[in-house]
């Protein structure tokens, strides 16, 4: 989920493995990032899409150091 993050912050597209036990980093991706898997990996390289010019950084908008701090001040010290 952080590598993601750090790309979606730079306002880069991002790729992601859609299977695994921890969901979170494609709740944080979408509608932003392209999903892949074994079966589609092959396709979706040799058929790169022009992605339109579009903010990434509103995916990880909620994750600012001051929201983050404010929900650990109110979780662990509140």
């Amino acid at each position: 989920g952080l590598a993601n993050a750090e790309f979606l912050y730079l306002n880069k597209p991002v790729m992601a493995w859609e299977e695994g036990i921890d969901r979170a980093h494609i709740r944080m991706l979408q509608p932003f990032g392209t999903l892949y898997n074994v079966g589609n990996l092959s396709s979706i390289l040799n058929n790169l899409p022009d992605r339109p010019k579009q903010d990434y950084t509103v995916a990880v908008a909620p994750y600012t150091p001051e929201k983050v701090m404010a929900k650990f001040k109110e979780v662990f010290l509140s």
